[in-house]
């Protein structure tokens, strides 16, 4: 629900959507109910195919469930003030920043993708 149809699923990787509506159906994607169910599927798939990073895309629930099993983060800062009720959960004091990995301050506004790890994995 939360992507435009045109990308779901997302193309050439396994997609898993977690849901409360135990009567989703989304062609193509695996659905689960809880992101710790989700989160171990992606790992038994990942292991499968070996690869060593699994991608979460939120909601701020989802986010909030799987931030203890993060490694690391990846995010887009926007320097924009904006107004709403759903924030990306408090990392700061858990994550260091660790590299930048695209800044743009001539955009409009102004933003920068920026990677950061877990502080006890260094």
């Amino acid at each position: 629900e939360s992507l435009p149809e045109k990308y779901q699923p997302l193309p050439k990787r396994p997609n898993i959507v977690v849901t409360r509506n135990r009567d989703c159906e989304a062609p193509g994607a695996e659905v689960v109910t809880s992101p710790q169910t989700a989160l171990k599927r992606a790992r038994e798939i990942a292991d499968k195919e070996g690869e060593k990073e699994v991608y979460i895309m939120g909601g701020e629930s989802i986010y909030g469930a799987l931030l203890d099993a993060t490694d690391k983060l990846v995010l887009t800062l926007i320097e924009k003030d904006v107004s709403g009720d759903t924030y990306f959960p408090e990392y700061k004091e858990q994550f260091t920043q660790s590299k930048v990995l695209k800044d743009r301050p001539e955009h409009s506004p102004p933003f920068a993708i920026v990677e950061f790890i877990r502080k006890d994995k260094g």
